[in-house]
Formats: structure tokens, C-alpha cells, sequence
């Protein structure tokens, strides 16, 4: 507040930085700061619309293309390269009508499971690259551990083999962990899955940086972001999960599953809302955060889910104020029966901001269940029956105690205490993996012919080689148990007991092992194949559009790809070489690239040959023809090379370190 500081006219403001660096902006207003939703009704629809603009002409831009990339290549999948600045609703809609699939780009730098395990639910698969090549083997393993925990069915290793054969410690990398890396893309996500429902509509919405000193109406609005149990909450129980998005709310991707938790989504579409209490009605269980739907997207705290449920929200209050005391004749969750904590949890981001900024009250109605109250007496956690399912109101995140460190979430003891305890009061499955280590984390598969099971182990000791116990629950005892590792392929020892099959299995440091349970007939293996395929390949829709102008005038392709249809030898060829063509003696075709992957012999020298016709309107255009050699990274030319064009040499033997762009004019074809 700075009005008693003003005066009429002219004023001066200045500023003493002590580093030079000023982040942000500054301005004057009559209006108090407010972020959305608190801007009032019509600057909310306001700021709603923009949004939803910014997204929906994108959006109609990559429809058109992908409708024309279909009619050049109906059958063949789409990769959608890092389609995050979508909303999860948009890119869903996108893949499952064009044939489509998301590509992470940033793969090792952080955790990111979002792609896959929201696409799961539509029949999608879902692969990474790393945001650049790994510079040593720590950032091999960075990107190793996360490719395998979040599930994905393939990874590009950017940017070409040689990034990593000629780095002697990373060519090893690679060659050591083969057993392991030619897995991925032959198993899928498996067993009882936790639903976690995250909307990045609301993620859109959310303002980026809020003005917590001008009150409630500018505080931090919670997120997706930082409450997300499947960034490493549920992998410390091998329990497993996918997401749901208001797409997915609005398709009903949640019936046949039991459980859905809420992510950190305080503003709420009224239809998603809607789409869940239905759910619920029909027998499934949703269990909230504090701050769940505490505002509708045009209506700020209208706390409309605890309405629902006839209970009432009696206000917010500061954390470590109080404890939180379990009744003793609870059920909800057990072992923590007369049990008290401190109402202190911590959600902090990987700056170390903590997003546990409040705990809400509440007065129950009257088919509702107090399940753990604060020191006044007020409901801290309520449970309440719905048709014939129920709803876990949480007033308290008391149990949160993670931060994010590299995108995982690395949950406490208490968290995944809580957790367990919660699962098992809901009667939800059991894991269909777990392990004596908590720092080696277990997630469910399925190969795609049906025939194993797979459990994958990802260890986080980032120095230490562990051998864990593992239980893997089975309904008989399977043929044969088989460990993937970098230590080979080997037949594991195993026995059941209690309806488990029990192992030890050596983890070293960083690595990631698999098992594969062979537990199917060959019947059933073939209707999981089955249903596996039907899943993946669906009708692609094809555009209607004319594309041929874009061929035509300013539109048409001045270009000439001159990588496909090459002729190489190993053998010293005679002279005409250069300008001979046919297929006389040991001249073998391939596309240039990697010519080791066609046959030629490493470190010894070749000779690569192309005919090709220039289209005859570019000799009466004027001006000059250019010949463009380059690559994406680093030289094209590993050794020294030679170019010729009609037996004129462009450049003569280059050194290893030539630049990665050459450009050379031509007066003639």
C-alpha cells in the first residue's frame, strides 16, 4: 500500500540492487493484486478465454497437418514431440483421432510419467529422448532409471551412435546393459492400478507467481504440480497408477478401477465434479487433499464436493498449529487407531518451497464418519458414504512429507506409512510387487505376448550394491523366474510361500533389473496379445483438406533430398567412379547415413556414389544452385572426406574437425 507515499503530478522511484539483476516486473495500480480465480466473475471468463485461445488455434493448426500427414501415410504412427503445452485433453484428442503418440524431450533432467501414464487409458504408447546426448555415464544413469520407472515403451538415444561408441566409458554403458535395454517395448503396464486424477486444464488456468502478501485473494492456488503421489509416493509400495484428465473423467476411464486421488487440483470444472461423484455412486472410493475443489472455475471458494456431501467446511488454519488425533474405533486406516501427529507436513518443490500452506475444519453431517480430529475437537479428516462407494474428505496433509528432487517426489516414512494404511482400509489390491529395500523401487507388467509378468526393480542407491527381498503374489506357481541385469540373463531361484513367490535378487547401485514370471497358458497369452494389438491400432482419420496448393508457386519445395539411393564400395574403385553408374563389381546400395549399419567394415576407408536429375525449370531460374552437406551435431564427417560433383572436386580431404555446416555453389546441374 502506497498511497499515503504519492503525491500529485510527478514522482520518483528508486531502486538500490545489490547485484545487478532485476526479476520480474513493476507496476503502480488502483487495483489490489488478485490471481484467478479471485478476479471477480467477469475477469475470470476473461482470463479463462485467453487461455483456451492460446491452445485452441494451435490446436486446430496441428489437426490440419496431422490430417494431411495421413493422406501421404495412412498407416504409420505419429510421434508428437513434448505436446505438454497442449492440456492433457487436446493432445488425447489428437492421438486417438490421427494415430498419434507423446514423446518426452527432456528425459534424465526430470521425472515425467505424465504422458504415458495419462495415454495408457486410451490404448497409447508413449517414448522420450534425453534433452541432449549424456556427457558421462551419471547422466546415462539419470535417464536409464527414469526411462524404466515411468513405464515407457521406447526411448531414442539422441543424437547418432557415435555419440556414444566414440566416448569410451559410455560405449561400454551401453554394450553392459543390453540384456536390460532390449526389454523395453516388449512388456506394458499391468495389474491394479491407482487412478490419480491431475487436470491440466486447471494446471492452464493457474496463475505462475502469486502475491501472497496481498492476502487470500493473490496466495499460491495449488496444482498438479506438487502433489503428485505417482512421482514417487506409490513406487515406494510397487504399487502402481495412471491418470485421469477431464477428457478422461468425461470418457469414463475411471469405471473398472476403485480408487481415485486427487493431485492437487483446488479449482475444479462443476462437470468433472460431477463425473466423479457418479463414479463414486456406482462404488468407487475418491480421497481428497485439503484443498481439493475448494473453488469451481468461475466460483472461488465454494467448497461445492464437501457440499455435496453434507459437510461443512468451517474454515482454514495454519499448519503446525495442532495435532491430529485418529478415533480409536476407526478403520479407515489401520494401525493408526488412537494415534496422534502433529499437523506439520511438508509438499516441498526443488527449491525447497513448502505447498502444505493450510489445513481446513470441518463439521461432518450426518452419515458421515469423523475419522481424526484436531486438538479443538474439529474434524481434521472425515469419512463419508455415497451411494455405494464413499468419499475420504482429508482436511489435513499432516502425512505429506516429500521433496522434489530431479522431478521425483522422494516421499518419508510417515508418507508412505500413511499410504499402505490407506490402501488397505479401502481393501484395494495388493501390490503385485514389493521389496524389503525402500530404496529400490518395484512397478507391475506384462509382456505383450501375455505369456510373463514382469516387475521391474529400479535402484536408488546411488553407491551401494544391495540384494533385496521381493514378493510377487501369484495364484500358482509359475514355470520359471528369469533375471534381466547387467549381469546377464540368468534363471532365478525362487520358492512360493503364502501365496508369493520370494526371491533375492542383487541390485547394484544405479541399475535396474528385471524379472520375468512366466505364470500364462499359451490361450490366455494369445487373447492378452490380442487385446494388446486391438488396443494399439485403431482407424486413423484422414483430412479431406487440399493439400496440393502447398506444392505449388511460393509454396513448392526448393529442395532435393540427397540422402536415399547411394552406391558404396570398399574396394578401390578405378578413376570413372566418379561419374560412372551402375552396379559393376562389389558397389552395394544404402542410404547415406551410418554406412556400418549397411555392411561396411568400421575404420576402413569407402567410396559412396549418387545419380540423381535436377528438375529442368531450375536451369531457367538464374541466380546459383546450392549444395548443402551438414549434420545436427558435431562434424558430418568423422575422418577426413572428399566431395565431388561431375567429377569436380567441391573440397578435398577435410580434418576430423570440419565445420558442421558447408555450403557450396553450383552453376550447373
Amino acid at each position: 500500500e502506497v498511497s499515503k507515499h504519492l503525491k500529485p503530478g510527478s514522482n520518483t522511484i528508486a531502486l538500490h540492487d545489490i547485484g545487478g539483476i532485476w526479476n520480474g516486473r513493476i507496476f503502480i495500480s488502483t487495483e489490489k493484486p488478485s490471481v484467478y480465480p479471485y478476479l471477480g466473475k467477469d475477469m475470470n471468463q476473461l482470463w479463462m478465454d485467453w487461455k483456451d485461445w492460446l491452445i485452441a488455434d494451435k490446436y486446430k493448426q496441428w489437426a490440419s497437418n496431422l490430417g494431411g500427414m495421413r493422406q501421404v501415410a495412412p498407416n504409420q504412427p505419429i510421434k508428437f514431440m513434448a505436446p505438454i503445452g497442449f492440456g492433457t485433453d487436446k493432445w488425447l484428442d489428437l492421438a486417438t483421432t490421427y494415430g498419434g503418440w507423446p514423446h518426452f524431450t527432456g528425459e534424465g533432467i526430470w521425472f515425467f510419467p505424465w504422458y504415458k501414464r495419462y495415454s495408457y487409458l486410451y490404448g497409447l504408447p508413449a517414448s522420450s529422448e534425453t534433452a541432449g546426448p549424456a556427457k558421462n555415464v551419471t547422466d546415462q544413469f539419470n535417464s536409464f532409471r527414469r526411462i524404466f520407472l515411468a513405464g515407457l515403451n521406447g526411448h531414442d538415444a539422441v543424437f547418432l551412435t557415435q555419440t556414444y561408441t566414440r566416448h569410451p566409458a559410455l560405449r561400454q554403458w551401453w554394450i553392459d546393459h543390453m540384456p536390460v535395454i532390449k526389454q523395453l517395448g516388449k512388456y506394458d503396464i499391468d495389474g491394479p492400478q491407482v487412478l490419480l486424477y491431475r487436470s491440466t486444464r486447471a494446471i492452464e488456468y493457474n496463475p505462475m507467481r502469486p502475491y501472497p502478501a496481498a492476502g487470500n485473494s493473490a496466495r499460491a492456488i495449488q496444482n498438479g504440480w506438487n502433489w503428485d503421489l505417482g512421482r514417487g509416493s506409490l513406487q515406494t509400495l510397487g504399487h502402481s497408477y495412471l491418470y485421469l484428465d477431464d477428457k478422461s473423467l468425461a470418457d469414463g476411464k475411471m469405471y473398472g478401477h476403485k480408487l481415485i486421488i486427487d493431485s492437487g487440483n483446488e479449482t475444479f470444472d462443476a462437470k468433472a465434479l460431477d463425473d466423479i461423484v457418479q463414479w463414486v455412486k456406482s462404488g468407487g472410493t475418491f480421497v481428497t487433499l485439503p484443498f481439493t475443489a475448494r473453488s469451481l472455475l468461475n466460483e472461488p471458494d465454494a467448497w461445492k464436493l464437501h457440499e455435496l456431501t453434507g459437510t461443512q467446511v468451517l474454515g482454514t488454519r495454519q499448519i503446525n498449529t495442532s495435532k491430529i488425533t485418529f478415533a480409536k474405533d476407526q478403520t479407515l486406516f489401520p494401525g493408526f487407531a488412537g494415534k496422534s501427529f502433529d499437523d506439520n507436513g511438508q509438499s516441498l518443490d526443488w527449491v525447497g518451497n513448502n505447498h502444505n500452506l493450510y489445513s481446513v475444519e470441518m463439521q461432518p453431517g450426518e452419515n458421515a464418519q469423523t475419522i481424526a480430529t484436531y486438538d479443538n475437537g474439529k474434524a481434521a479428516i472425515v469419512r463419508v458414504p455415497m451411494g455405494r462407494g464413499q468419499i475420504v474428505l482429508m482436511g489435513s496433509a499432516f502425512w505429506r512429507d516429500a521433496q522434489d528432487r530431479m522431478g521425483i517426489w522422494w516421499p518419508k516414512e510417515l508418507e508412505s506409512q500413511f499410504l499402505a494404511s490407506l490402501l488397505e482400509g479401502v481393501n484395494f489390491d495388493k501390490a503385485l510387487c514389493t521389496t524389503s529395500d525402500k530404496q529400490v523401487w518395484a512397478q507391475p507388467y506384462r509382456t505383450n505376448n501375455g505369456l510373463d509378468r514382469v516387475t521391474t526393480l529400479i535402484s536408488w542407491h546411488e553407491d551401494k550394491d544391495v540384494s533385496v527381498d521381493v514378493s510377487l503374489p501369484v495364484d500358482h506357481k509359475p514355470q520359471q523366474v528369469i533375471c534381466f541385469s547387467v549381469n546377464g540373463i540368468k534363471p532365478l531361484d525362487f520358492k512360493v510361500e503364502n501365496g508369493a513367490v520370494k526371491a533375492t535378487v542383487d541390485v547394484p547401485a544405479r541399475e535396474v533389473v528385471l524379472l520375468m514370471l512366466r505364470d500364462s497358458a499359451a490361450d490366455d497369452a494369445l487373447a492378452h496379445w490380442w487385446n494388446h494389438q486391438t488396443k494399439l491400432w485403431k482407424p486413423a482419420r484422414v483430412s479431406e483438406e487440399d493439400f496440393s496448393k502447398y506444392a505449388q508457386g511460393r509454396w513448392e519445395d526448393p529442395t532435393m533430398d540427397l540422402m536415399p539411393g547411394w552406391q558404396f564400395t570398399q574396394n578401390q574403385p578405378h578413376d570413372s567412379w566418379l561419374q560412372a553408374s551402375g552396379k559393376v563389381g562389389s558397389w552395394q546400395d544404402a542410404d547415406m547415413g551410418i554406412l556400418n549399419f549397411s555392411g561396411a567394415e568400421a575404420g576402413k576407408a569407402l567410396w559412396a556414389r549418387k545419380t540423381f536429375t535436377v528438375p529442368n525449370d531450375w536451369q531457367h531460374r538464374g541466380g546459383t544452385i546450392t549444395l548443402v552437406t551438414g549434420a545436427w551435431s558435431g562434424p558430418q564427417y568423422h575422418n577426413k572426406a572428399s566431395l565431388y560433383l561431375n567429377g569436380q572436386m567441391l573440397h578435398g580431404p577435410t580434418p576430423t574437425t570440419t565445420t558442421p555446416m558447408m555450403s557450396r555453389a553450383c552453376s550447373s546441374p
